[in-house]
């Protein structure tokens, strides 16, 4: 029988496989056996697919009774408009952040799927046993590329300024900017995907959010390229739902969701049984 000690040396031997880049992207047999989870629980999935957009919803409601324009065309100018506006802005984000768990409950579900579990719809909810890390991981990653907008923002500002005082022709302040705004979305794309599996690796090993995003980073690197040709791959999935008059969506957003826990138990294995 193979003892504690024997395992721990084998996940450290498999996690120095994967730091090292020793993995297989395979994204037609990641995808592939996420259809497959899917079609054996559609009902659920689909299910759960519906809970997420009606929260989705009441957050996007919540966020535009925010804007004091809108508060102003429905109930006239009032002097607390403002504060109210405010206290709506508090109120989204706070919303915002008590919906993060939810976004893990398809790879929950596909872990139990993945590991021989019988799926329960209450397993889609248990993305809020992991609520404090989730939600720190989510506004760690925001204020990542908030900052890193702003460092962006900053040469466009001086070279606006600079073409305004010298009277020179603004399409040169175009050109700048439209190079700085594709820089942004690159930077923005490269920390999106490094950090990919970084809320897997909460809810499978338990990890803090400032380990998993550096496990997460440490491994996706390696093979930087092929991980993100699996979410385009993924992401193009998700945009052929759209097409299909928003009906798709009911099962490609589950696909896309399942896809991700495929590639992560594929990639790191999955540690727990108890998600």
């Amino acid at each position: 029988m193979e003892s504690f000690n024997d395992r721990a040396h084998t996940a450290e031997s498999t996690l120095d496989r994967q730091l090292q880049g020793e993995y297989n992207v395979d994204i037609g047999g990641f995808i592939r056996q996420a259809w497959d989870l899917f079609k054996q629980e559609p009902g659920k999935f689909i299910g759960f697919t519906l809970v997420l957009f009606v929260a989705s919803m009441i957050s996007q409601i919540i966020g535009t009774l925010s804007d004091p324009e809108v508060l102003t065309s429905l109930y006239g100018y009032s002097p607390n408009l403002y504060l109210i506006a405010g206290v709506g802005i508090v109120l989204s984000i706070v919303v915002s952040l008590l919906l993060v768990p939810l976004s893990v409950g398809m790879m929950i579900a596909g872990f139990k799927m993945l590991s021989g579990q019988e799926l329960s719809f209450n397993d889609f909810f248990h993305g809020y046993r992991y609520w404090k890390p989730l939600v720190l991981l989510s506004v760690v990653i925001g204020i990542i590329g908030f900052l890193a907008g702003l460092l962006l923002a900053i040469p466009l500002i001086l070279v606006v300024e600079s073409v305004f005082e010298l009277g020179s022709p603004s399409d040169m302040g175009i050109v700048f900017g439209g190079l700085l705004g594709v820089l942004y979305l690159v930077v923005l794309t490269f920390i999106l995907t490094v950090y990919i599996f970084a809320q897997p690796l909460i809810v499978d090993r338990r990890m803090g959010f400032w380990q998993a995003m550096e496990m997460s980073r440490k491994v996706v690197v390696k093979q930087w390229f092929a991980i993100f040709g699996f979410l385009m791959v993924v992401g193009l999935l998700s945009m052929l739902g759209v097409l299909a008059l928003l009906v798709g969506l009911l099962a490609t957003i589950p696909v896309a969701y399942l896809s991700l826990a495929v590639a992560y138990r594929e990639i790191f294995g999955l540690e727990s049984s108890d998600w």
